[in-house]
């Protein structure tokens, strides 16, 4: 014989290792493909449950997709956003172009109608102190 190695083939039989004894048992892959046939959600990881119709569910919660999105922000669209300042709390946020939004929140417009209505009645001067009693953010601006 030469020195090149023999592929187990190759050898005779009774050198040829056994890889299939009897006592070899297939195993149980059905636990494995189950788990690696379902769809995790790319926010925490958990397993996702399939949808009785439609398009198949990309998050296992709507708490899992508001936060994905808010941390990866898809900046190709923004092309479309423009920036805002509220005129109540003064916040800075970002709104579409074609839907001409004013406020902020539900909770200033909710809040400058109020005022005006008010004011408009006399009843209400106003805030003294400039706070908004409605907006969480009170104020701050939020880039």
């Amino acid at each position: 014989m030469s020195d090149e190695k023999l592929r187990p083939e190759e050898l005779p039989i009774e050198l040829q290792p056994d890889f299939f004894d009897d006592d070899f048992e297939t195993p149980d892959i059905s636990e494995f493909l189950d788990s690696v046939s379902k769809r995790f959600c790319p926010e925490c990881g958990k397993p996702v449950a399939d949808s009785d119709f439609g398009r198949q569910r990309v998050f296992c919660s709507d708490d899992c997709r508001k936060a994905y999105w808010k941390k990866h922000k898809r900046f190709e669209d923004w092309d479309s956003y423009e920036k805002l300042t509220c005129p109540v709390c003064g916040r800075i946020f970002y709104g579409r172009k074609d839907q001409h939004r004013k406020y902020c929140s539900h909770a200033c417009a909710f809040e400058d109608t109020w005022r005006r209505i008010h004011e408009r009645d006399g009843t209400v001067k106003g805030d003294t102190d400039g706070e908004n009693n409605y907006c969480s953010n009170n104020g701050g601006t939020d880039e």
